[in-house]
């Protein structure tokens, strides 16, 4: 037998015997000593113990001693006694309102196992061995301490049924336990764990999906059609850390979200995943909606992969003002890596791309690019003139002296009045 039927049985045994002595203190006090009261106070410490262990089941027992107590004071009396009846009504009420107390405190502190204890206890075969290890989580998941344990026995049933608990810091517990397994059963719960209320819960469950990895993927996905903006950014966080060709699909399509934040998490994502992703963003950034080609652009421009230099300095000469500044953003992301190409885009042929090319390259602060830029100063156009010059400004030290210097002396950058800056 195992401990827990013992406990059970001895339980009832206990609850027999307690009866008994009831019985007994009845007959023994009222019914051959005459004492009606006094007694009966000892029957509420019984019945608040059997409503620890039976809930509202106890009233049973109640009944019973109820009804024991009223019949020996007809015997007594010959008629009813109002006041024995009045104590018989007080067990049953004390027994009921133990009970459900009892239930309450049990409901807070026992996690949604039990409900699948109650129905798996309904099978039979090869699903017996299960419920017994599930009917153990109902006195076992009393803190954060049993959730470790579960853990550490890789008890995958009782965590996942952790997730759906009350306490958010036993749901915490799980989603983190979880965290370092492998499991594709508990994709599902940790899905919908992105949207838990408690903020600690959700990133512990993008961070067990992030580690499950490819197996986590189709159901992870998915999830970008839910309606909470806030889930769907989650999970482009989550796919991020996934990679590889099905995440970078799917926050390609996230590159179009209504959402302002979804979309930009899912940018960040992309450039984590970098170069697999670069081909998808290029083409995307060549023939999408503005608001995609601006979103991917962005994205290429967190992969600092060199390959997209080129598309978005092209890109700098386009008459829809979101894209070249767009691409620009993204070129300055990129940092040091696309100093030299936006050098030489200050010879293009565009006057858009000479003049956005100048001003990053200003923002950039590279003293490459100085001697470029005072060249530049003696473009034909006025406007990439005069970005030329702020991007000398900008630079300060050695670059504004210079350019001071130039002005002062009546270089041809300012020498007449149609090509100053």
């Amino acid at each position: 037998m195992s401990g827990e039927g013992h406990l059970y049985r001895t339980r009832d045994v206990v609850t027999l015997l307690l009866a008994a002595a009831c019985t007994a203190l009845e007959l023994g006090l009222h019914l051959a000593m005459g004492i009606s009261v006094v007694y009966t106070h000892l029957y509420y410490p019984v019945l608040v113990l059997a409503a620890f262990w039976y809930r509202e089941k106890a009233a049973i027992l109640a009944a019973y001693l109820g009804i024991l107590h009223v019949s020996v004071s007809t015997w007594m009396s010959g008629a009813p006694d109002t006041a024995a009846i009045g104590r018989a009504v007080l067990f049953v009420v004390v027994a009921l309102v133990a009970g459900h107390i009892v239930a309450r405190m049990e409901g807070d502190s026992r996690s949604a196992a039990e409900y699948l204890v109650s129905r798996s206890q309904r099978l039979r075969g090869p699903l017996s061995a299960l419920a017994r290890n599930i009917h153990g989580l109902r006195t076992d998941l009393g803190g954060i301490s049993a959730v470790r344990k579960m853990g550490e026995t890789g008890d995958m049933a009782g965590l996942v049924a952790t997730l759906g608990h009350r306490d958010p810091d036993l749901r915490y517990a799980a989603a983190e336990a979880l965290a370092g397994m492998e499991a594709k059963e508990a994709v599902p719960p940790l899905v919908r764990a992105l949207g838990d209320p408690h903020q600690g819960v959700r990133w512990k469950a993008a961070e067990a999906l992030g580690r499950m990895g490819r197996d986590a993927l189709p159901a992870v996905a998915a999830a970008l059609e839910s309606p909470d903006a806030d889930v769907r950014w989650r999970v482009a966080v989550v796919l991020g850390d996934i990679g590889g060709a099905g995440a970078t699909e799917a926050l390609i399509r996230a590159l179009r979200d209504d959402d302002r934040y979804v979309r930009s998490r899912a940018e960040q994502a992309l450039g984590r995943i970098g170069p697999d992703a670069v081909g998808p963003l290029l083409d995307l950034f060549g023939r999408g909606d503005p608001r995609a080609r601006q979103a991917a652009a962005a994205a290429l421009g967190w992969t600092r992969d060199p390959a997209a230099i080129g598309p978005l300095i092209a890109a700098l000469g386009e008459e829809d003002p979101g894209i070249p500044e767009a691409a620009a953003a993204a070129l300055e992301s990129m940092g040091q890596r696309s100093v030299e190409p936006l050098m030489g885009a200050l010879s293009h042929p565009q006057t858009g791309v000479r003049q956005r090319a100048a001003g990053i390259l200003g923002r950039l602060g590279d003293p490459r690019a100085v001697p470029v830029l005072r060249a530049v100063l003696s473009d034909p156009d006025p406007a990439v003139r005069h970005a030329a010059g702020e991007a000398l400004a900008a630079m300060g030290g050695e670059a504004l002296e210079d350019l001071f210097r130039m002005i002062a002396g009546g270089s041809p950058a300012g020498g007449n009045g149609d090509q100053g800056l």
